[in-house]
C-alpha cells in the first residue's frame, strides 16, 4: 500500500471514529442521566404548555434547509422537496420548590419526545393546558427537571463503542502497516 493511499484510508476511517465516539459520549451521558434522576426528590407540576413541534427539512433547486415550525397544515412552495420531518411533543410545565417557581420542557432526561406524528399527538393529548403532573427534580439544580424518568436504551451506546474499538483497531494496524513500509523505503534509499 502506498503511503498516500494509506494516509487517506487512516483520515477516511478517522471520521467515522469520531462519529461513533460522539455516539458513545451522548449515550453515556444519556445512562449517567437517567441512573441519577431516579433518586431525584418530585413535587407537584402543572402543563401550562402543551404543543406539537414539526422539524422539516426540505431542499430547493438552490440549498438544502432546516427550520422548526409548529405543527399546523403546513403548506409548501411547489419547488420545495420535503427530505423529512421531525416530530416533537414539547410539553412546558411549572412546579415550585422551596417557594421559588421554575418552568421546564424537559419530559425525559434527553428533553423532549421525538417520534411518529401519531404517537407525538397521542402524548399531547393526553397532557392538556393545567393537568397536574409529577415533576422530578435536580436537588443541587431545581430548574434540571424532568416528568418521566427514562428507561437505559443500551444498544447504541454498546453499538457505538463496538465500532469504536474496531476502527481504532483498524486504524492502529493501517499505522503499523505504514510504519513498515516506510522502514522498508528508507532501508532501500539506503
Amino acid at each position: 500500500m502506498k503511503r498516500s493511499t494509506s494516509n487517506f484510508v487512516i483520515i477516511l476511517l478517522t471520521l467515522p471514529l469520531l462519529v461513533f465516539v460522539g455516539m458513545f459520549l451522548i449515550g453515556s451521558y444519556g445512562i449517567y442521566r437517567a441512573s441519577i434522576s431516579k433518586s431525584w426528590p418530585t413535587v407537584q407540576g402543572i402543563v401550562i404548555s402543551s404543543k406539537v413541534d414539526t422539524t422539516v427539512i426540505h431542499s430547493t433547486r438552490d440549498r438544502t434547509r432546516k427550520e422548526v415550525r409548529t405543527h399546523v397544515s403546513t403548506k409548501f412552495n411547489r419547488k420545495e422537496t420535503v427530505i423529512s420531518s421531525i416530530y416533537s411533543a414539547v410539553i412546558t410545565y411549572k412546579y415550585q420548590v422551596n417557594g421559588v417557581e421554575y418552568q421546564s420542557s424537559n419530559y425525559t432526561t434527553t428533553g423532549a419526545q421525538e417520534g411518529t406524528l401519531t404517537l407525538v399527538q397521542d402524548l399531547v393529548s393526553q397532557l392538556p393546558v393545567n393537568t397536574q403532573l409529577v415533576v422530578h427534580y435536580n436537588p443541587n439544580n431545581p430548574s434540571d427537571a424532568l416528568i418521566v424518568l427514562q428507561q437505559v436504551d443500551l444498544f447504541i451506546t454498546i453499538f457505538s463503542f463496538i465500532f469504536m474499538v474496531l476502527l481504532i483497531f483498524l486504524i492502529l494496524k493501517l499505522f503499523k502497516k505504514r510504519n513498515k513500509i516506510n522502514e522498508n523505503s528508507s532501508e532501500l534509499n539506503n
